[in-house]
């Protein structure tokens, strides 16, 4: 499999099988595409701890041809089969996973310290001479290693109620790790995250999504998902890598933008970077379903022109209802109306 990335796609066959009954192993092949997501087919159907839950399988882990680790995490069930009758026959299903790590076999509740996000443009807003910056190796030795070129820790005293720090560094992949001059310049820009408490899945997907909202705002366009990249506490620094894949369903038409068409670049923030951190933790969490909205616009190209009209009119009102104090009637009569307007009573 090549640099795993939230905007191509990819196709891992293996076996499947849940934590419960390893022996039961089930072949099946694991597909992701920007616009349709994660999807898993499987030739037969696995036991359930949980069969009539929409979601039956809270965990499932796998290991393709290749000997990678797999686990998927709140799989739904999208199409199944009953086999009748005894003998060879299978029932083939079609489950959709909610949350993919690839790279490793992972409880539903396993935790993580260190993320990685690359977004589109964050390479160009960045605007950062690789050689100005300290080479670090963080990478098992390998043909291509990777060396990661971390810039200083800013502090982070609230992100998304988080405490930790913010990295801002490049992957920088090169024949020879250990000459700079010699390095093949060929860049990926990340922003890391180190918490003091480890997060789970559903709080880095919420972390991620809101370090893109952030960055689309600073750049001037949309700053959309590319990689999500976690490491456990104890980890090792020769530790492979786990990505983590989710449902993006974006098909927006992705722009380059050179820094000179930002409405800012990183340089150009300076010292104020950290108070921005800080000042949009607070903002986001005011506002939380006006952004929410107005970016599922933006980051994805909605079907029909009525449905991304809606969500921009929902923004405009939870904005609204956010800023203002006044409402419509009083609230000791709100109760009233909204029990007529449902049906369990009379105004």
């Amino acid at each position: 499999m090549d640099e795993p990335t939230l905007l191509g796609d990819f196709e891992i066959h293996g076996h499947f099988f849940v934590p419960e009954s390893p022996q039961q192993q089930v072949g099946g092949t694991l597909t992701y595409s920007r616009l349709n997501g994660l999807q898993l087919d499987l030739l037969n159907t696995l036991s359930s701890t949980r069969p009539n839950s929409p979601a039956p399988y809270p965990v499932i882990l796998g290991i393709s041809r290749d000997n990678q680790k797999i686990t998927l995490f709140e799989c739904l069930m999208r199409k199944y089969s009953i086999s009748f009758g005894g003998g060879s026959h299978t029932a083939p299903s079609i489950l959709i996973p909610t949350f993919a790590l690839i790279g490793g076999h992972f409880p539903r509740d396993s935790g993580f310290h260190m993320i990685d996000l690359n977004t589109t443009s964050l390479n160009e807003w960045l605007s950062l001479r690789f050689y100005d910056s300290e080479f670090i190796s963080d990478s098992e030795p390998a043909e291509w290693a990777r060396i990661s070129v971390h810039l200083p820790s800013i502090p982070a005293r609230r992100v998304d109620s988080w405490e930790g720090s913010i990295e801002f560094g490049f992957n920088v992949r090169g024949p020879d790790v250990a000459s700079a001059d010699k390095i093949d310049v060929s860049r990926v820009g990340f922003l890391r995250f180190k918490a003091d408490t480890d997060r789970s899945v559903d709080d880095i997907l919420r972390f991620a999504w809101s370090a893109s909202k952030l960055l689309s705002l600073l750049i001037g366009s949309p700053s959309v998902l590319r990689m999500i990249r976690v490491r456990q506490r104890d980890a090792t620094p020769i530790t492979k890598p786990v990505y983590m894949y989710f449902n993006l369903h974006s098909d927006v038409e992705l722009k380059p933008r050179h820094a000179g068409e930002m409405i800012t670049t990183f340089p150009q923030l300076g010292d104020e970077f950290p108070q921005i951190i800080e000042r949009w933790s607070e903002v986001e969490a005011k506002y939380i379903d006006a952004t929410n909205l107005y970016f599922s616009v933006t980051h994805s190209n909605l079907p029909y022109v009525e449905v991304p009209f809606l969500f921009l009119t929902q923004a405009i009102e939870a904005f609204h209802r956010a800023t203002e104090c006044n409402t419509y009637v009083p609230n000791d009569e709100y109760e009233t109306y909204r029990k007529s307007i449902s049906g369990g009573g009379s105004a």
